[in-house]
């Protein structure tokens, strides 16, 4: 073989990637071993060993240049490298999975369990908040989360009753708000508002535009946030999905591994209570999303508009979990103070007390007409019909007398009194429970008699005056 073409195959040989190149000093190795076998053991000629090589070089090549070998070979360099850092990059997570790793809880038998006595449920908020809690606070958009989450921290600071009924723990470490929704200016000024008292049990991070930073799937990064909130006693997060978006985790899958990770946050911060706030989904009542966000929370405290489409209608507020059952209740609200608090009853309670008006109005002319009279003369809901009439005899509104002949049964008349003549009755939409000792006032008017002016005061049956009722005292003159 030339010298040149011996230059040639050389060139060819360490063009070709570290693995190919092995591969073929294996084979030359082999079939240099038949060839002295076939020769009776004795080493070949050099021109039949040159021919060997130069065939298995060729066939190693396949074809291809000393630029496309080189090519090769810098592929399975790189690739050499990426498979390295891939198992450095397990080792090292193995590592921390390592030191993470703490101690599994203590299996404890039922006779130990049961032997530690009960303690009472306590609560932060009585009814409302357990101890240990974690909440879920879901709305509609715009539909006064923010408001409710104010409320709560100006009521956890203060230990003033949570919307004017629900007695509060005040706190005595810190409350921590993580808000990433509302733009400083605008949480300041409504913090403000709420004219917190105790200012030094409250802190804030506000993280609109910096959620991402709130990595805390991240044991590394949840650490330095862990450090970054220390002493906080309770830690309400505003709200889900914005994290959920930064962190490119799905609502409808993945907001289970964010709950995870925030309950190992609270844990590791030493954080009594949590509350996280969510959106309800179009239809105006449930979470939207994955399932695990209902059964996360002990408690899930829901806030409702009257009509979905409507931003400006009335709210509503019930709460339910464990240990926790609290009505839907109409929402008042203060716009000075932006202070919220119980204000009616239900959603039902409106509707049956709109229609306790059209039976009253109904009433004052067809007196003495049986409930399926009644009924049958409102058009509408009958069940709701025969409510209000129920309501209307509860209240001291209506009185109802046993009607003769066949049949039987009842009929309702309006309750007729002398002109301020004091009666035992409960006001509409008090929110009062019971009866309130008063006068007969208009359906519409929400206050208790203790609170409104005399001259404010109106005849339910003809929408005057108490105090000037020419009707009603003209009855009274007749039945003298």
């Amino acid at each position: 073989m030339t010298p040149e073409r011996t230059a040639e195959l050389v060139a060819l040989i360490k063009a070709m990637p570290h693995s190919q190149r092995e591969a073929l000093h294996a084979r030359v190795k082999q079939e240099m071993a038949l060839a002295m076998a076939e020769n009776n053991g004795q080493p070949v000629a050099d021109a039949v060993a040159d021919g060997i090589k130069e065939r298995l070089i060729l066939e190693s090549a396949n074809g291809k240049t000393i630029e496309e070998l080189n090519f090769d070979d810098a592929v399975e360099q790189a690739t050499a490298r990426l498979i390295i850092q891939a198992r450095a990059k397990d080792a090292a997570a193995a590592h921390l999975r390592a030191e993470e790793q703490q101690a599994p809880p203590a299996v404890v038998s039922l006779v130990d369990f049961l032997a530690v006595p009960d303690e009472p449920v306590a609560y932060r908020v009585d009814g409302l908040w357990p101890i240990g809690g974690r909440i879920v606070l879901a709305g509609p958009y715009k539909g006064g989360k923010s408001s409710i989450v104010g409320n709560c921290v100006r009521c956890c600071a203060d230990g003033t009753d949570f919307l004017g009924r629900f007695q509060v723990q005040p706190v005595e470490g810190k409350i921590l708000l993580i808000d990433n929704e509302l733009d400083e200016r605008t949480l300041r000024r409504w913090l403000r508002d709420q004219g917190i008292q105790n200012t030094g049990h409250v802190q804030l991070l506000p993280l609109r535009g910096k959620t991402a930073t709130f990595n805390i799937l991240d044991p590394q990064v949840r650490a330095d946030w862990v450090q970054a909130c220390a002493g906080a006693e309770i830690i309400i997060f505003d709200c889900l999905r914005p994290v959920l978006d930064a962190l490119g985790l799905s609502e409808d899958k993945d907001a289970g591994r964010f709950l995870v990770a925030f309950d190992a946050f609270l844990n590791e911060v030493g954080a009594s209570e949590g509350m996280i706030v969510h959106h309800h989904g179009h239809g105006g009542e449930r979470s939207r999303g994955d399932s695990r966000i209902l059964d996360w929370p002990d408690a899930t405290w829901k806030l409702i508009r009257n009509d979905i489409d409507d931003p400006t209608s009335p709210r509503y507020f019930s709460a339910f979990g464990r240990d926790v059952d609290v009505q839907e209740s109409e929402l008042g609200y203060d716009a000075a103070t932006r202070h919220l608090s119980i204000s009616g009853g239900s959603r039902k309670d409106a509707r049956i007390d709109t229609r306790l008006d059209d039976v009253l109005a109904f009433l004052e002319n067809g007196p003495g007409t049986s409930k399926t009279g009644i009924k049958a003369a409102i058009p509408g809901d009958d069940k709701a019909t025969a409510r209000a009439v129920d309501k209307g005899v509860e209240l001291g509104l209506i009185r109802m007398e046993p009607r003769t002949g066949r049949g039987g049964g009842f009929a309702y008349y309006l309750t007729r009194v002398n002109k301020g003549e004091p009666v035992l009755a409960g006001l509409l939409n008090s929110g009062n429970p019971g009866y309130t000792p008063g006068y007969l006032v208009s359906t519409s008017d929400t206050a208790t008699p203790a609170t409104t002016p005399p001259e404010k005061l109106r005849c339910i049956l003809h929408s005057t005056p108490l105090t000037g009722c020419y009707t009603c005292d003209q009855n009274a003159k007749e039945k003298a």
